[in-house]
C-alpha cells in the first residue's frame, strides 16, 4: 500500500469514528448563533417599530435558514416581511474568499424585491442626509441595503457587540428617513 493510500484510510477511519459528532457540533453552533442573532433582533423590536412606523411583532422573527451554498454560508434572524415589504435579516455571513484570512461579516440588511424599490430606498437615505448609507447588493434575483462590516471572528462578544451596533445604524436610518411612509410613499 502506497503512503497516500495509507493516509486516505486513515482520514476515512478517524471520519467514520466522528463524522456524526461533528455534524451534531456544526447543528449546535448554528443553532446558538441563530439563537443569539434572534435574541439581538428581539430586544430592539419597540425602537424598530418605531422607526419603521409600523407594529411589529417579535413573535414573527425566526432563526433564518442556513444558507450554506455553493461559495458561501449564512447564520442569523429574519423578521419576515409583512407587516414591513422587504425581509430583514440580522447575522453572520461566510464568503469562500474569506476563509483563508478567517474573516466572517457581521451584516444587517433588507431584501427589497425590486431594482428601482432599491433605488428609491437609498435616494430616500441620501436625502435624509445619512451618514453613512447602506451598500447595495444583488443577489438571486432579489436586490438588498445592508450595513455590515468583515470582522476577525476571535471572539463572539466581539461579534455580538457588533451586531448590536449595526442594528443600530438601521435604527438610526429608519427614523432619519421617516419610516415607511417617506420610502414607500403611502
Amino acid at each position: 500500500m502506497r503512503w497516500h493510500d495509507e493516509t486516505r484510510e486513515q482520514l476515512l477511519s478517524e471520519g467514520l469514528r466522528s463524522y456524526f459528532e461533528a455534524l451534531c457540533a456544526i447543528k449546535e453552533f448554528q443553532d446558538e448563533i441563530a439563537a443569539a442573532c434572534v435574541e439581538i433582533l428581539s430586544d430592539r423590536i419597540p425602537e424598530i417599530a418605531k422607526a419603521l412606523g409600523k407594529d411589529i411583532d417579535a413573535k414573527r422573527i425566526e432563526a433564518s435558514p442556513v444558507r450554506p451554498a455553493h461559495q458561501e454560508a449564512w447564520l442569523g434572524a429574519l423578521l419576515p416581511r409583512d407587516p414591513a415589504p422587504w425581509d430583514f435579516h440580522l447575522g453572520l455571513y461566510w464568503n469562500v474568499g474569506d476563509l483563508n484570512t478567517g474573516r466572517v461579516r457581521a451584516s444587517v440588511s433588507v431584501e427589497i424585491d425590486t431594482k428601482k424599490e432599491l433605488e428609491k430606498y437609498l435616494n430616500v437615505c441620501r436625502n435624509a442626509g445619512i451618514r453613512r448609507p447602506p451598500s447595495s447588493y444583488s443577489y438571486s434575483g432579489s436586490y438588498g441595503a445592508e450595513f455590515g462590516e468583515d470582522m476577525q471572528p476571535s471572539d463572539f462578544a466581539v461579534v455580538r457587540e457588533k451586531l448590536k451596533e449595526l442594528l443600530g445604524e438601521w435604527i438610526q436610518v429608519w427614523s432619519k428617513c421617516g419610516g415607511l411612509t417617506a420610502i414607500l410613499g403611502k
